[in-house]
C-alpha cells in the first residue's frame, strides 16, 4: 500500500483515545498555567536573592534538568497518542522526515555554533552583540542552504527508486513533511543563538523554561491537528507553529534581558566561524551517521511501515540518555583537575563513575528487554508487535556500551586528546554504514538493531587505546561482571513473574537486582562516597 493511501480518520479512533487526548490537552493547559505562575514567583525570588552563589548552582543544574524531564514526558505522551491516530506506514513517513531534518539538516544549519557562541561570549562579554549578530547571520544563511539540500534528498530517493536501486521512494506526503519541517530551521537558528547567549551569561534557566513553554504550545497545536483529522502533515504544521512560537518567546526574552542589544548592525567575518565550527560539525554529523543512518537505509529497502516499527524502540532508547549528562557533568571538573598531576586519582574517579553507570545501565537494559512486549504494546498498540518488541529487546543492549563510551569521551577530553574522538567516530560511522548497507536489505531492521550494539564496541577501541597510553584505562571485566550477573538474575526473576502478572514482574526487579549485588559484594565505601558526592552536586 502506498503511504498516501493510508487514511487518517480521527473519528475512527476509540473512545478511550479521545478521553486520553482530552486529558493530555487539559494537562498541557494546566502545566502551562503552573509554569507561568512559577516563572512569576521565581522572578520575584531572583530579585530578593540577587548575588547568591547558590542561585547560580540551582539555575545551571537542577532547574534545567527538571524541565528536561517534563519535556521528555510531554514528548512521550504525545507519541503514545500519535500511535493511536496514525497508521504505521504514515507514521513511518513522519519519522523519516523528522530524522532527516532534525538530525542532519539541523546539524548542518547549526554548524557547531552553539558551543562556540557560548564560549566566545563567555570570554568576551563586551563583544556579545557583535558575536551574536555574526552567528545569527551565519546560521540563517546555513538554514537557507539546507533547503536545496532537502530537495536534493527527495530527488535522490526518487531517482534511486526509478532506477530500482531501492525498493521504496518517498511519497508526496513525506515530501510535504520534509518541506514543512525544513522551514523550522529559520526560527530554530534564532532560538539557538539566543539560547547560547543566555547560557554564556549563566542564565541556563531562561532557555530551559522557554523550551518548556514552546513544547507545550507545539504539543497543543499537534494534538489539535490530529483531532481535526489533518494527519501527520498537520502534525508537521504544528511543529512549524511551535518553532515560530519559540522564536517569538526567545525574542521577547532577549528584549527583556538585553534591552540595549541590537540585532541589526555590523558583524564580524563569517568565514572564521565556518572554519572554527567545522570540526564540531563533522563530529555531530558522524554521531548522527553512527546512531541513525540506519533510518535512511530501512526506508529505502524496507519501507515506511518497517521504519515505524523499528522507531518504536527508539522512543524508549531516547529516555535512557537523560541520566549520563547529570553524572558526567558532576565528575568532569574532578577528572580535569586530576588529569594534570594525579593520574592515579583520575583513574579512581573514572573507575568509580563507570561502576556507577554500569550499575544503572545493566538493570535498565535487562528490564526493558524482558518487558519489551508490554512496553511496545502499551505505547504503540498491537500493530507494532512483535516486531517493535524484538527491536527494543535487541537495541536496548547498546546501553552499557553507550554509557562506557560517553564517559570515555569526557576522560579523553580531560586528557587533552579530543582529536582522537573524531577519528573514533569516523571509524565507527564507516563501520555502521557499510554493515547496514550490507545487512539491512537482507535481514531488515533487526539487523540494524544488532549493528547499533556492535558499533559501540568499535567506537570504544580507539578511545581505549588512548586511555591505556595515558595510564587511565579501567579494568572493564571487574566493572561489568557483577552488574551483568545481577541483571541476569533480575531478568530471570522478572520473566518468571511476568508469566503471572506484569505488576509482579516490575515489583520483583529491584529487590532481586539489589540483593544479588549485595550477595556478590559489589558495594564498597568508595562507591557510597562517590554516589553521595554526585547526587549532591546533581
Amino acid at each position: 500500500m502506498h503511504v498516501t493511501e493510508v487514511p487518517v480518520v480521527a473519528l475512527g479512533v476509540s473512545f478511550r483515545t479521545w478521553v486520553a487526548t482530552g486529558l493530555f490537552s487539559g494537562g498541557l493547559v494546566a502545566l502551562l498555567a503552573a509554569t507561568l505562575a512559577v516563572m512569576g514567583w521565581w522572578a520575584r525570588r531572583e530579585r530578593q536573592v540577587s548575588g547568591d552563589d547558590a542561585r547560580t548552582v540551582a539555575h545551571n543544574t537542577s532547574i534545567p534538568f527538571v524541565l528536561l524531564l517534563l519535556n521528555r514526558a510531554i514528548d512521550f505522551a504525545f507519541v503514545a497518542l500519535l500511535y493511536r491516530f496514525v497508521a504505521p506506514e504514515t507514521l513511518g513517513a513522519y519519522d523519516f522526515a523528522a530524522i532527516v531534518v532534525t538530525l542532519y539538516l539541523m546539524t548542518l544549519a547549526e554548524w557547531g555554533m552553539n558551543a562556540l557562541t557560548m564560549r566566545d561570549i563567555a570570554v568576551r562579554r563586551d563583544e556579545a552583540e557583535q558575536i551574536m549578530r555574526s552567528v545569527l547571520r551565519l546560521r540563517l544563511r546555513l538554514a537557507l542552504l539546507a533547503l536545496p539540500l532537502a530537495a536534493l534528498i527527495v530527488l535522490a530517493y526518487a531517482g534511486l527508486a526509478a532506477l530500482h536501486i531501492v525498493e521504496h521512494g518517498l511519497s508526496r506526503e513525506t515530501q510535504m513533511i520534509i518541506g514543512l519541517l525544513s522551514l523550522t530551521l529559520f526560527p530554530s537558528a534564532f532560538s539557538g543563538t539566543v539560547t547560547a547567549l543566555f547560557q554564556a551569561f549563566e542564565r541556563h534557566e531562561v532557555p530551559a523554561v522557554l523550551n518548556l513553554l514552546t513544547n507545550i504550545g507545539s504539543a497543543l497545536l499537534r494534538v489539535g491537528a490530529l483531532a481535526l483529522g489533518w494527519g501527520v502533515v498537520g502534525v508537521a504544521g504544528g511543529a512549524l507553529g511551535g518553532s515560530l512560537i519559540s522564536g517569538m518567546l526567545f525574542f521577547v526574552a532577549l528584549r527583556r534581558a538585553f534591552p540595549n542589544l541590537r540585532l541589526r548592525g555590523s558583524h564580524g567575518a563569517l568565514r572564521p566561524l565556518l572554519s572554527e565550527g567545522w570540526p564540531l560539525l563533522v563530529n555531530s554529523l558522524l554521531i548522527n551517521v553512527f546512531f541513525r543512518f540506519d533510518t535512511l537505509i530501512i526506508q529505502a529497502f524496507q519501507g515506511a511501515a518497517a521504519l515505524a516499527t523499528y522507531n518504536v524502540a527508539y522512543k524508549y532508547v531516547n529516555l535512557t540518555q537523560i541520566i549520563p549528562p547529570v553524572v558526567v557533568n558532576a565528575i568532569f571538573p574532578l577528572l580535569s583537575r586530576r588529569a594534570v598531576n594525579d593520574r592515579a586519582g583520575m583513574l579512581r574517579a573514572y573507575g568509580g563513575t563507570l561502576r556507577m553507570l554500569m550499575l544503572i545501565a545493566f538493570p535498565v537494559a535487562m528490564g526493558m528487554a524482558v518487558l519489551a512486549g508490554p512496553l511496545v504494546g502499551g505505547l504503540s498498540g498491537a500493530e507494532y508487535l512483535p516486531g517493535g518488541a524484538w527491536a527494543l529487546a535487541i537495541t536496548i543492549w547498546y546501553l552499557p556500551g553507550s554509557y562506557i563510551n560517553g564517559l570515555a569521551q569526557y576522560v579523553v577530553v580531560a586528557l587533552g586528546r579530543q582529536r582522537v574522538i573524531t577519528k573514533a567516530f569516523v571509524i565507527t560511522a564507516v563501520f555502521n554504514l557499510l554493515l547496514n548497507l550490507a545487512l539491512v536489505p537482507l535481514f531488515g531492521y533487526l539487523a540494524a538493531a544488532a549493528i547499533t550494539i556492535a558499533s559501540e564496541a568499535v567506537l570504544f577501541w580507539p578511545l581505549y587505546r588512548v586511555l591505556k597510553a595515558e595510564g587511565v584505562a579501567p579494568q572493564l571485566l571487574p566493572l561489568l561482571l557483577r552488574p551483568a550477573l545481577a541483571a541476569l538474575a533480575m531478568g530471570a526473576a522478572m520473566w518468571l513473574a511476568l508469566q503471572v502478572h506484569l505488576v509482579l514482574a516490575v515489583l520483583v526487579a529491584l529487590p532481586v537486582y539489589g540483593g544479588t549485588l549485595w550477595l556478590l559484594g559489589t558495594f564498597t565505601a568508595e562507591d557510597r562516597q562517590l554516589l553521595t558526592r554526585v547526587l549532591g552536586r546533581a
